[in-house]
């Protein structure tokens, strides 16, 4: 399935929701257009450096739920966070369906309940590869 990376009238463009970003300690990169598809979208070989935040933008249709599936080289020690379309974060799992793993380099998030736009914040405190499912998911039209 091909991957759909665009930039809707529905949906903020990445120089429209760099002043709703959420904040961060230090000064992050312009975000990127959402993913999302009708299946969960892989992303490979991400470039993750420290002191260089890497942000994917996801959007996902209500009742779907959200999130992602960060897996790194080792040794980077990974730090991954979903955050709403609101500044902060989504919070802890709440429901039976909601999934928070993690390990220094793997880091599996998912809400039953969160859905539009949402980020996904990865950080490493060594320079690291990533790989990242971002589960997007959207009705078929």
């Amino acid at each position: 399935m091909r991957v759909a990376l665009f930039c809707a009238a529905l949906i903020e463009c990445a120089a429209s929701v760099a002043d709703s970003a959420p904040a961060v300690e230090h000064e992050s990169p312009a975000l990127p257009d959402p993913i999302y598809g009708h299946a969960p979208v892989a992303v490979r070989q991400l470039p993750v450096k420290p002191g260089s935040d890497l942000w994917l933008h996801g959007y996902s249709d209500c009742h779907l739920g959200a999130g992602a599936d960060v897996t790194c080289t080792p040794g980077g020690n990974v730090l991954v966070e979903l955050l709403g379309a609101d500044p902060g974060p989504v919070g802890s799992a709440a429901s039976a369906n909601d999934v928070e793993m993690r390990s220094p380099d793997h880091v599996r998030l998912y809400r039953a309940a969160l859905c539009h736009s949402f980020y996904v914040h990865i950080r490493a405190r060594a320079p690291v590869s990533c790989d990242a499912v971002v589960h997007a998911v959207v009705y078929p039209d």
